[in-house]
C-alpha cells in the first residue's frame, strides 16, 4: 500500500452497537475497541507509531465496498458503518487505512434476529451467546418489539445517542450483515 495524504476517502466497516457506561457506543467489529464518531487512530502495539504505518495493522481500517466485508460479519451483532477517512492514508486495492475517521451513518440489520420479521428496535438479545466473557459491554442486535428483551432502543433514540444518521439496511446490505456471499459486480 502506498502512503498518501488526502483530504478524505469513503469506506465501509463492521461495527457493533454496545451499551458502554449506560450509553450507546460503537465498538469495532474486528478488534473490539470503542470508537468515537470523530476519532484519531493510535497504535496499541507501538506507541511511537503515527498511524497508519507500513508493516503494522495500526490505523482506521475500512473497505471500499461493503460487499467485501461479508466474510467478517458476526451475525446478528454486526452493523455497517459508512466512514470518511482522512489524514495519512494507506490505500490498497479494496481497503483503506487512515489516521482519522469520521462516522457518517450506521446501517442496521433490517430483520429481527429471532423471528425474521421487520426489525423495529435495537436491543439486547434475551439469550447471551457467551461474548460477554470476551467483551464486557453487551452487543445489541435488531429485533421486532415482540421479541425485544428488557432493554431496547427505537431508531431515533439510537441516532440521538450515537450523534449520527441511523437507518435499516437495504436487502443487499442485509445480506452482508448475515454473512451471505454475493456477486454484485464492480460498482
Amino acid at each position: 500500500m502506498a502512503e498518501v495524504v488526502t483530504p478524505f476517502l469513503f469506506g465501509w466497516k463492521l461495527v457493533e452497537v454496545v451499551v458502554h457506561d449506560d450509553q450507546l457506543s460503537l465498538r469495532s467489529g474486528t478488534v473490539g475497541v470503542i470508537v468515537d464518531v470523530d476519532d484519531e487512530a493510535r497504535c496499541f502495539k507501538h506507541e511511537q507509531h503515527h498511524p497508519p504505518v507500513a508493516n503494522c495493522a495500526c490505523g482506521f481500517f475500512a473497505k471500499a465496498k461493503s460487499e467485501s466485508l461479508v466474510l467478517y460479519a458476526h451475525y446478528p451483532f454486526s452493523h455497517l458503518l459508512e466512514v470518511e477517512l482522512s489524514g495519512r492514508t494507506k490505500v490498497g486495492r479494496d481497503d483503506i487505512r487512515a489516521q482519522y475517521q469520521r462516522a457518517l451513518r450506521l446501517l442496521l440489520l433490517p430483520h429481527c434476529y429471532r423471528c425474521g420479521q421487520t426489525a423495529t428496535v435495537l436491543g439486547e438479545p434475551a439469550v447471551r451467546d457467551g461474548r460477554g466473557e470476551v467483551f464486557p459491554d453487551p452487543a445489541l442486535t435488531s429485533m421486532c418489539e415482540e421479541c425485544a428483551g428488557a432493554r431496547w432502543w427505537l431508531l431515533d433514540e439510537v441516532a440521538t445517542q450515537l450523534a449520527m444518521p441511523v437507518s435499516w439496511a437495504l436487502p443487499s446490505e442485509g445480506l452482508v450483515l448475515h454473512g451471505v456471499g454475493m456477486n454484485l459486480g464492480d460498482h
